[in-house]
């Protein structure tokens, strides 16, 4: 292999550049399969179809069930959040996902659940589940070894 520069291997990095296209085959090959199955005419999708991150996608007539849907979660999550039980288990849940054993760094946690520093601070039954879940998680990676 020649010697290229830092710059090059990022702006040329084939690996990359073949998984983006991989990627990239999959998801069309999902949406136009997804379109059939809703009869429509992929041509039409504009016009008929909002797209979602990850790639989904929902019809523009769906809408408003969509909103009040997340809406409902919404409500659901803030109600759940006032039980301490309920706190523990999303944050041992959620470090043990973003591999606090590991990296000790709650930020990618709170970050997951739109959790702020500021709201953290101001919320004891909050604080007292994390430290817990943090301890839990603390003791995990110590048996792991």
């Amino acid at each position: 292999m020649q010697q290229i520069s830092k710059k090059e291997t990022i702006m040329s990095n084939q690996y990359i550049k073949l998984k983006n296209q991989q990627e990239e085959e999959i998801n069309n090959k999902q949406f136009k399969e997804g379109m059939e199955k809703l009869g429509i005419d992929p041509k039409e999708a504009p016009d008929r179809v909002f797209k979602l991150y990850g790639g989904g996608y929902y019809l523009k007539e769906n809408a408003p069930r969509l909103r009040a849907l997340l809406t409902k979660h919404k409500k659901e999550i803030e109600e759940a959040r006032k039980d301490k039980e309920f706190l523990f288990h999303m944050f041992n849940f959620e470090l043990s996902n973003y591999e606090y054993c590991i990296t000790g760094d709650i930020n990618e946690t709170l970050d997951a659940l739109g959790i702020t520093s500021k709201e953290l601070q101001d919320n004891k039954k909050m604080q007292e589940a994390l430290k817990l879940a943090e301890e839990i998680q603390s003791d995990t990676s110590i048996k792991n070894y």
